[in-house]
């Protein structure tokens, strides 16, 4: 009677210490605490956005390694299970060449207004309008508006 106790405290043991599904461990993944420079505490107001993901620091000193290096950075937080901020940011780039956008050159699609570098981009975006939206998108990049034609 003792073993068989015994064995059952010991299976609910093992079975509470199992790893939680991808969609739990989702859920349970802990927010950024560290500074990916140092491994010291962070502080929130010192940050560094990157590609929608904000990367919280320890001080100043660490956001010039970050910028260089943010890509890098992400992969390797990710990787170890920890979820960065995410950021929304406006449309400083072309989505198709990643030039700096000029206002005058842009396409309107599904009320949204994507602007472009060059008129050569234009075409190129009309084409597969929704492949670089949801490029864009998934940066976090906040579309402008389309202008009401009345």
């Amino acid at each position: 009677m003792i073993t068989r106790i015994l064995s059952v405290t010991i299976v609910a043991a093992v079975l509470s210490a199992a790893p939680a599904s991808v969609a739990d461990q989702e859920k349970i993944s802990p927010d950024q605490t560290a500074c990916p420079i140092t491994g010291k505490g962070i502080n929130k107001d010192i940050y560094v956005d990157h590609d929608g993901n904000r990367i919280y620091l320890c001080c100043p000193g660490c956001k010039e390694r970050t910028t260089a290096d943010a890509d890098k950075i992400i992969s390797r937080l990710q990787a170890q299970g920890i979820k960065l901020a995410k950021t929304t940011a406006k449309q400083t780039l072309c989505p198709v060449m990643g030039g700096d956008i000029n206002k005058e050159l842009y396409s309107d699609h599904e009320g949204n207004r994507i602007y472009f570098c060059c008129a050569m981009c234009k075409p190129i975006f009309d084409k597969e309008p929704v492949k670089y939206i949801e490029a864009m998108e998934a940066k976090n990049i906040e579309l402008a508006k389309a202008e009401k034609k009345e």
